[in-house]
Order: structure tokens, then C-alpha cells, then sequence
């Protein structure tokens, strides 16, 4: 989450994204393979990816950072497009993709784009003609306003395209009693206060915990309109997670006005489970607490010193809980992921 001041652009302007890596949940194959079911229903007689039509053509990630979420779906395109506000995140995404690229020896061209996406979505040279086969925007949404969101990936795919926009939240311990999950998370919200620094910043992460506290699920701020888009799926992975959502907003990280939820009763609605649904495997891992650390590190902004007092004022709770409850040092994370697709009319 880093720096999310209304300058840089973006929630992840000065972030180490190699704790970032370390300590964030991968995304699994099921993710991309349940992704993917949902466009090939668009190309006639074919049910898996990839093939030589234009559905396959070019893929574009929003605020995609590094573009970590990009790799679980780059060797499928031809052109892989990162749109992102921050030079800094470009300038190792250029080395990161590139690497990518090269040690799997893949044909994909990558292109990158220093601007925000609604933006970008308004200059001359984006058509329909020139739009994207595939558009994804992950946990950076909550920092977009979402109709400008989803009205700048409608203008920059082509019809036909699918939009998948996505976000995980806090893990719970399905293992534990349910206070190391409380505690976790309400150690996470003590770390989101600490990267507010100033009026603007705390405006930007205002209207972020908006977004993620409308409705039941951290997408339900987002509206997609049927004059834009058909084939609506909203799709919920692992709801028995709510409960750190239901926690964070029981005592959020700075106050906020709330919002309408944006879900139709047309909609369509899907909830997976991992161990009984395929789309939700790879959302569960054995975590010990130097992980559940770092990822709380993953949220703070990079140039932050904690003195001794700080570090016991922010973990520990959560360091006391987890010596509690795991003897062996280790537990089972779940993490949910909400997300919604929709196919771009033409």
C-alpha cells in the first residue's frame, strides 16, 4: 500500500516489491483457468487458450505495478500493455516482465504506459479497434474511482473483450479460534494508519475503505452498466473469509462515508470454496509468523523506521495471539478473493 498520496498517482508508488513477493499470496493457476473459462465462452468452438483469433491478442494490466498480476496470463498474449501512474514501478517492471519474458523464453511483446487509466482511455488515439483482448485490474481498484474505472477499460478494449477486476483481502486461520484472525486484522489496520501522513493521503485511503466496506464483498462499490457491458459475473472465492472484512469494518482505518452497493439482482453469482470447488484452489498456505510480518511490511510505506516502542505498539497482539495458539509455529492462511467479469458490447 506504501505511499498512497493523491500525487504519485497510485497506492504503490514507493513499495518493495521484493517483499512484496515474498510475503503476498501468489496467484494460483485456478485464478487465471477460472479467468479464462469466462472469455473462451466468446470464441466459438474453442474452450481453452490460447489460439490464433483476437481474443488472444493483446492483454492490458491497470495499475499493475511491477506487473505481478500480469504473469499468470503473459505467455498467452501476443502484446502485454502495463498501464500504471508511477515512473518508479516502470522502470522495474521494464527489468521484471523483461526477465519474466526471457527466462521463459516467450514471444510476448511488452509495452508500457506511464498514466492513469481514465486518462490514457480519453486520448484521441484509443478506439475500439485499437482495444485490448483482455483487461484486468487487481487490488489497485480500490484506489480508482470505480465508474471512472470501468468506463476508461471499456474504451480501451475491444468488443468482445472480457474485463476481470480482482482483489484478495486479509487471510483468516480456519485451523484457530477466531481471534487470531480479529487480531490480525486489526493489526493490519494499525498499519494502514501509519502510512497516513497528511490530509491528501488520508482523503485517498478515505475513499479506498469506502469502496472496500459497501456491501458484502470488496467489489460491491464497483457498477458495471448494461449499456457497457453484458455477461456480468460477480464471483466470491472462499466467503467464509468475511470475517476480517466484518472486523476491519467494525473499527476502520479512518472514517468514511458509505456507499451504495452497486449489485443487481441480474447479476450473475458465483461462490467457490477451496477443498470442494477447483476455482478456489491455491487460496490456502501454511504461514508462520515472520510471513504474517511481512506481510504486514507489504503496507507500510518503505522509508519507515519503527522504534521499539512502535514495533510492540503495532505486533504485538498479533506476536502474543499467534504464540498462543500455534505451538508448532505454523498454521493454515485462507485468503478470499472477490472479482467480476464482464464482456465489452460492441
Amino acid at each position: 500500500m506504501s505511499n498512497a498520496s493523491s500525487t504519485s498517482g497510485t497506492a504503490y508508488a514507493n513499495l518493495d516489491w521484493t517483499q512484496y513477493i515474498r510475503y503476498r499470496p501468489s496467484y494460483p493457476p485456478s485464478l487465471r483457468e477460472l479467468i479464462y473459462r469466462y472469455h473462451t465462452r466468446n470464441v466459438p468452438g474453442k474452450t481453452t487458450a490460447p489460439d490464433a483469433s483476437t481474443h488472444w491478442d493483446s492483454l492490458l494490466d491497470i495499475g499493475g505495478g511491477i506487473g505481478i498480476s500480469s504473469v499468470p496470463f503473459i505467455r498467452d498474449f501476443r502484446t502485454m500493455h502495463l498501464l500504471d501512474p508511477s515512473p518508479l514501478n516502470h522502470e522495474k517492471a521494464r527489468v521484471f516482465l523483461a526477465e519474466h519474458v526471457s527466462v521463459n523464453n516467450l514471444q510476448t511483446k511488452l509495452e508500457f504506459t506511464v498514466a492513469k487509466a481514465e486518462e490514457y482511455a480519453n486520448k484521441p488515439a484509443v478506439t475500439a479497434e485499437s482495444g485490448v483482448s483482455l483487461a484486468i485490474c487487481a487490488s489497485t481498484a480500490h484506489f480508482i474511482d470505480p465508474d471512472m474505472l470501468v468506463k476508461a477499460m471499456y474504451r480501451l478494449m475491444r468488443p468482445g473483450g472480457t474485463m476481470a477486476i480482482y482483489s484478495y483481502w486479509l487471510p483468516v486461520f480456519p485451523d484457530l479460534d477466531p481471534g487470531l484472525s480479529v487480531v490480525y486484522t486489526k493489526t493490519v489496520t494499525r498499519a494502514m494508519r501509519l502510512c497516513i501522513r497528511d490530509e491528501a493521503t488520508r482523503n485517498v485511503f478515505a475513499d479506498a475503505v469506502a469502496r472496500l466496506c459497501t456491501g458484502t464483498t470488496v467489489m460491491d462499490a464497483i457498477a458495471v452498466p448494461d449499456d457497457l457491458f453484458e455477461g456480468i459475473q460477480r464471483i466470491q472465492i472462499n466467503p467464509q473469509t468475511a470475517l476480517s472484512l466484518d472486523t476491519f469494518r467494525e473499527d476502520p482505518a479512518v472514517p468514511f462515508t458509505p456507499l451504495d452497493s452497486q449489485v443487481r439482482e441480474h447479476d450473475g453469482k458465483y461462490t467457490y470454496v477451496s477443498g470442494t470447488d477447483p476455482e478456489a484452489e491455491g487460496w490456502t498456505m501454511s504461514v508462520d509468523l515472520d510471513f504474517l510480518h511481512g506481510m504486514i511490511r507489504t503496507i507500510l510505506p518503505a522509508d519507515i523506521q519503527l522504534s521499539k516502542e512502535q514495533h510492540e505498539e503495532l505486533y504485538g497482539d498479533l506476536d502474543r495471539a499467534f504464540v498462543e495458539r500455534c505451538l508448532s509455529g505454523y498454521t493454515l492462511a485462507m485468503w478470499g478473493l472477490d472479482m467480476i467479469l464482464a464482456t465489452r458490447r460492441g
